[in-house]
């Protein structure tokens, strides 16, 4: 009977030692594996399996549920679409959220947001027949001379939060894939929309680099020159499950158009 307590005290013991929260630690690591939504029969259920990261990696809309993706963010369900709905639920936590923390005196205490379909609404470029609401394959090309056009809407509601960020005296970075040889095109586009200012604007100069890892490796490096991200605000989940430094709370912006 000793040895069963003194065994189970060790054990106790032990896990408390492990439990120490360790700020780094992100429980949920991003992971490549996972069902690709091949076999859909409810547009809904599909896309709440892909906002909660259980279908993963898919490349396309399921043909099914191109027409569905369509009604959802584009058809109004009382005064908004549901799209619109859903975003603004996300960006009320968030809020929620920014109001019980403030930023330590003398510190890069940091909200971090993505730039496409997190401030930039790319819904136009998926609205056309080419990218036909996410359920033709990317095309990058294509994608790019939707940028320079400069005329990205915002994505509705985030501007609340980012504005509110700003005025409580966090540092503003936004960190996009989109190219580095776009980046005036991008700032005139932001400026056009109301983002008028941020501290930090990367965008990715490592063409070789998958964008996930650019990501990663950039949000490191921001902890490495003192920018404590607080709050990361992004619409794909290797914006907010990559790396180090990715904030003390996510936020997902809902996209049913593309996954990456």
């Amino acid at each position: 009977m000793k040895l069963v307590i003194l065994l189970l005290i060790s054990a106790t013991a032990l896990l408390a030692a492990n439990a120490r929260p360790d700020p780094d630690f992100n429980p949920i690591r991003l992971r490549s594996e996972g069902r690709v939504g091949a076999f859909v029969n409810n547009c809904e259920s599909w896309r709440l399996a892909s906002e909660v990261n259980n279908f993963r990696s898919w490349k396309v809309v399921p043909e099914q549920c191109v027409d569905y993706v369509k009604s959802y963010m584009t058809v109004e369900v009382g005064i908004q679409t549901q799209y619109e709905y859903d975003v603004g639920t996300v960006v009320l936590e968030a809020i929620e959220y920014l109001n019980t923390v403030s930023p330590a005196k003398g510190k890069n205490d940091t909200w971090l947001f993505d730039l496409t379909d997190t401030l930039l609404s790319s819904l136009p470029y998926y609205s056309r027949p080419g990218a036909n609401y996410g359920g033709n394959p990317f095309n990058e090309t294509a994608f790019n001379e939707y940028i320079k056009e400069g005329n990205s809407p915002l994505v509705p509601n985030v501007n609340y939060l980012y504005k509110d960020a700003q005025e409580k005296g966090f540092k503003i970075v936004i960190l996009s894939g989109i190219s580095e040889d776009l980046r005036p095109v991008v700032e005139a586009n932001l400026n056009k929309v109301g983002f008028a200012k941020w501290d930090k604007l990367i965008l990715k100069y490592k063409p070789g680099m998958p964008t996930k890892d650019f990501k990663a490796s950039e949000r490191a490096q921001l902890k490495k020159d003192g920018f404590k991200v607080i709050g990361n605000v992004g619409d794909q989940w290797s914006d907010l499950l990559t790396g180090t430094n990715a904030g003390k709370r996510a936020f997902k912006i809902p996209n049913a158009l593309y996954y990456s």
